[in-house]
């Protein structure tokens, strides 16, 4: 008996699916991930230490296919913009950790030689690069044009660095910008050569969610550690800022849990204004 026993406890053991991993990954781009990947599987790392269990990071799908992706649930740890977390949050596929308190500013700039253009007026039917969609910037720029017969003509180009040499090439007539790029990696040989016409409104930063994947005992204590991290010396702070705070030091910015409804409308920069997200 105790044999009959053993044998429907293996039969059990080998025909239960494995407890799969955690999966890490971001907002996709069409921007070289070399760098990028490298520091998101180094997070992975550190958050696999943290939680007590393994987590891999698996590079996001094309921008096209993210959305599905997402409604898969293809991810468990998500790193990106305010709005995509909170359409995972209103959809009830993720559920907030933390946010990156570091508002995300954004300046449209033009080469320093044109003197013609000064408001978004001005940008219809011109060439702008901005950073492929549906990055939160280049959503938020569109919602200055809600006649989509005077728009600008978007040109997607995610190299931030490279953005200026379009512009003074000719190749753009304006560009929008992280001003933290701008201010930061940008020297003041190349912001010379470039003109701010305007700022976006200010957003919020990036934010990590989680599926219920993550039991809500884990979701809270990580929340708890983001929160509560001195950046200077956490290393699992560090990596998370590294992915999720642009242009900053890394060793400053902090992350807060997210408020109850602080991301709640956001979701409809997505679904009002890019295919396959509503």
């Amino acid at each position: 008996m105790k044999f009959k026993n053993l044998y429907v406890y293996l039969a059990l053991v080998i025909t239960l699916p494995a407890h799969a991993d955690l999966v890490l990954s971001g907002s996709p781009s069409i921007v070289d991930r070399t760098e990028l990947n490298k520091n998101y599987t180094a997070l992975a790392k550190l958050l696999s230490k943290e939680l007590g269990e393994p987590v891999h990071y698996v590079a996001p799908v094309s921008c096209q296919d993210y959305p599905q992706a997402l409604r898969k649930g293809q991810y468990d740890l998500i790193v990106d913009g305010p709005h995509a977390a909170a359409w995972r949050i209103a959809k009830g596929l993720h559920k907030p950790v933390a946010e990156a308190q570091a508002t995300l500013d954004y300046l449209v700039v033009v080469p320093a030689s044109n003197t013609t253009i000064h408001s978004a007026e001005q940008l219809i039917n011109r060439a702008v690069c901005v950073k492929a969609s549906p990055t939160l910037s280049t959503l938020i720029f569109l919602e200055q044009f809600p006649n989509p017969m005077q728009q600008p003509d978007l040109r997607m180009f995610d190299d931030q660095a490279r953005k200026p040499q379009k512009l003074l090439s000719g190749e753009c007539d304006a560009a929008v910008l992280p001003a933290s790029v701008y201010q930061n990696k940008f020297d003041q040989a190349t912001q010379a050569k470039l003109r701010v016409v305007y700022k976006l409104a200010p957003l919020p930063g990036y934010v990590l969610t989680a599926s219920d994947k993550l039991s809500a005992e884990k979701r809270n204590a990580l929340a708890k550690h983001l929160s509560t991290a001195n950046p200077a010396s956490d290393p699992l702070l560090q990596a998370l800022n590294k992915v999720g705070v642009n242009g900053d030091d890394p060793s400053k910015a902090i992350w807060t849990e997210v408020k109850p409804d602080a991301l709640k409308g956001f979701e409809k920069v997505l679904s009002q204004n890019t295919y396959g997200w509503n």
